[in-house]
């Protein structure tokens, strides 16, 4: 999730003038977290996946990569 925010603010950036707003579905297995259903991505996840592409975007990423990796994983 996090990889999917920032690849798409890095493919938005050379259009800095339109703004745009993040939105993400997502499906996953029976015995996930959607139980097979086409659903929005929570929305604390989605705003965490935002601040982390704007930080990568800004470059002051380098030290967070790891920690935020694994929160996102759990």
């Amino acid at each position: 999730m996090l990889e999917a925010a920032r690849i798409i603010y890095v493919a938005h950036e050379d259009s800095k003038d339109k703004e745009f707003e993040l939105e993400v579905t997502w499906i996953s297995a029976l015995d996930g977290p959607t139980k097979g259903r086409h659903e929005h991505v929570p929305k604390d996840l989605l705003e965490e996946a935002e601040k982390h592409a704007k930080k990568s975007l800004e470059g002051d990423d380098d030290d967070d990569d790891e920690e935020d990796d694994d929160e996102m994983e759990e």
